[in-house]
């Protein structure tokens, strides 16, 4: 895997988003310098209205737990903004592997509206379920998404 932190400075100063710049400047100098074998655990940035936390795996393999935006934030675009600018922070550090459960967090979402907007995204079902509940194993392969060609 690609030096995570190496990868989030190019962000900073790459022009990803100014919401990632600032989310990101405070937690540069705590994060680790990591290689391969060593693990970012639950990592939690702020992009915009939602909060993200997410974990990196001694594989290189993301793992998003969380994606939170206020209700009243909701349906303005916020969770697919922040959630692009996550996807181009872990492309960009190396991250291939994308992973995380379809499962809402409150009863104002439904299970269904929740998977089509990952799907939208990109991401595929496993077919994997994750607890009893039968929420969805999802998995993105950042290297099937197409290019930016300026």
């Amino acid at each position: 895997m690609a030096n995570l932190i190496g990868g989030l400075g190019r962000v900073l100063f790459g022009g990803v988003g100014k919401d990632v710049a600032d989310a990101l400047g405070n937690k540069i100098g705590a994060l680790p310098t990591t290689t391969k074998g060593e693990v970012f655990p639950n990592e939690q940035l702020k992009i915009g209205d939602t909060n993200i936390i997410f974990s990196i795996d001694e594989n290189g393999i993301a793992e998003i737990q969380s994606i939170r935006t206020p209700i009243s934030k909701r349906g303005q675009g916020s969770a697919r903004n922040a959630l692009n600018e996550l996807l181009s922070i872990f492309e960009i550090s190396g991250v291939n592997t994308v992973k995380l459960i379809s499962s809402p967090l409150d009863k104002k979402t439904s299970d269904n509206k929740l998977f089509n907007f990952y799907k939208d995204m990109g991401f595929e079902d496993t077919g994997e379920t994750a607890n009893m509940a039968g929420d969805k194993v999802m998995k993105l392969n950042l290297n099937s998404l197409p290019k930016d060609t300026e």
